[in-house]
């Protein structure tokens, strides 16, 4: 892949990545001290519908739902925006509701149900989530134990998911279950359930080191699911899933990249500020070299993920350029966490810091959207 990419953003992108900057510096930034003293993780219904509100969700998507149809670029520049914040919960929390279970609505969900779910999940109005993760099925979808039984001309779903984004505040989750084909055996399955129906209980929030969001672990008890339910076609959920994973992966990296830059920045500032034996400490030889060093490599995962966007949904879609962007942008995150830390100081290690928050958040980013490991063999299946 070509790496040397051109700035694919125009005045009209720029435009767009300033507005957006002063909303969230007005109507985010400011409440997240009083979120997290309060101890409870930022309120996504309420931010989703503010971002909706002002247009910031449904820029990209057709105008059947209400969209702007606007390309890709404008949904880029929210996450690298949103990356920005010294919280990581709020960035992965409108990934995986708008890039992940309202994309996949819209592409695969059959047209009245999509009719009726994206354009409120595009306003803010509604929140979806993706229930793909179990006990014993993480990295390994296809070992999936939730079923979906056939029952007259629907079905009975049963089974547990956990670490589900948005799990507690959704409105809908898209739960892949094992259902069978004509010859009996298990085939993987997406179906589309609303949080409203019987047997569907939040079992409890999950608290975690970093990310400290919406993560939950979710029961379908005997949920009944009538035939539109079905996402795509009984049997197609892995094969959904995995064209999904591009997209998703992708904008994990994007993340990263634009996460890992600003606390470089936090660290470049601080530098100059900060004095010892006289003088500033960027004036240090190794300090400037570290800092460079870490600024060439993160314009590196950005461009290479830049690379993946325009590919995106075209002939050239390649699974292990995302699993590439996503693995080489997992190791940089927790280098630049870790170095910027050590540039701080004692100051770094201090619980409310920036850079403290950003050392513990992006620790989940090499596991969320799938491990280095599986990374690693979906690179070696296509590459080796």
């Amino acid at each position: 892949m070509d790496t040397m990419s051109i700035n694919p953003f125009t005045l009209e992108h720029d435009a767009y990545r300033n507005g957006l900057r002063h909303f969230i510096d007005q109507e985010i930034r400011p409440h997240l001290s009083e979120w997290r003293a309060a101890g409870h993780p930022p309120p996504i219904k309420q931010i989703l519908r503010q971002l909706g509100e002002a247009g910031y969700l449904s820029a990209t998507f057709t105008e059947q739902y209400g969209g702007a149809a606007l390309d890709y670029w404008y949904n880029v520049i929210l996450h690298e925006e949103l990356a920005r914040l010294p919280n990581g919960a709020i960035g992965m929390s409108v990934a995986s509701h708008l890039d992940i279970a309202t994309s996949l609505v819209a592409k695969y969900a059959r047209k009245e149900l999509a009719a009726d779910w994206v354009p409120s999940a595009i306003q803010g109005e509604s929140l979806l989530a993706l229930a793909l993760t179990e006990e014993n099925a993480g990295s390994d979808l296809s070992n999936v134990q939730t079923t979906a039984v056939q029952e007259g001309d629907g079905y009975i779903l049963q089974g547990r998911k956990t670490f589900i984004s948005n799990g507690v505040s959704a409105d809908a989750y898209c739960v892949l279950a094992q259902t069978a084909n004509k010859q009996g055996d298990p085939v993987p399955t997406l179906f589309f359930v609303p949080k409203s129906s019987p047997g569907v209980a939040v079992v409890r929030n999950l608290p975690t080191l970093g990310n400290r969001g919406d993560i939950a672990e979710i029961e379908f008890d005997r949920v009944k699911i009538a035939p539109q339910q079905v996402i795509g076609g009984l049997g197609f959920g892995l094969f959904i899933q995995m064209k999904q994973f591009f997209q998703e992966r992708t904008i994990i990296a994007i993340r990263m990249a634009a996460m890992a830059r600003y606390h470089v920045d936090l660290t470049i500032e601080h530098s100059k500020k900060r004095r010892t034996f006289g003088k500033p400490l960027s004036s240090n030889q190794h300090v400037q070299f570290t800092l460079a060093q870490l600024i060439t490599e993160i314009e590196s995962v950005k461009q290479f993920s830049y690379g993946c966007i325009r590919k995106m949904s075209t002939p050239n879609e390649n699974m292990a350029d995302a699993a590439m962007a996503k693995y080489a942008g997992g190791k940089l995150v927790r280098k630049v966490a870790d170095q910027c830390l050590q540039l701080f100081g004692g100051e770094g290690y201090l619980d409310d810091h920036p850079i403290s928050l950003f050392f513990r958040d992006a620790r989940a980013l090499s596991l969320a959207g799938g491990t280095d490991e599986m990374m690693l063999n979906m690179i070696a299946k296509v590459e080796c």
